[in-house]
């Protein structure tokens, strides 16, 4: 903690608010991210449940895709 303490005391009063002030203006930008990703991920849909998406009696109406085994038509994977 000294050497933090000799240079503060060795810096001019200027350059010692100058570091300040940057610092202080990193952590608003970090603050800002924040509440701007939280509020971004608030605004999302919530996520598809696969398992119930996919499920042959989803409502009576098997709305599975078919698989590559099932279908010749489908492509598969680009590799």
């Amino acid at each position: 903690m000294k050497d933090f303490e000799v240079l503060a005391a060795g810096m001019p009063g200027s350059a010692l608010a100058l570091l300040v002030v940057a610092g202080l203006v990193v952590g608003a930008l970090l603050v800002g991210a924040f509440v701007h990703g939280s509020r971004r991920k608030d605004k999302e849909p919530p996520p598809v449940d696969l398992q119930a998406a996919l499920s042959p009696d989803h409502g009576g109406r098997g709305t599975r895709e078919p698989t590559r085994s099932q279908s010749p038509d489908i492509p598969g994977p680009p590799y």
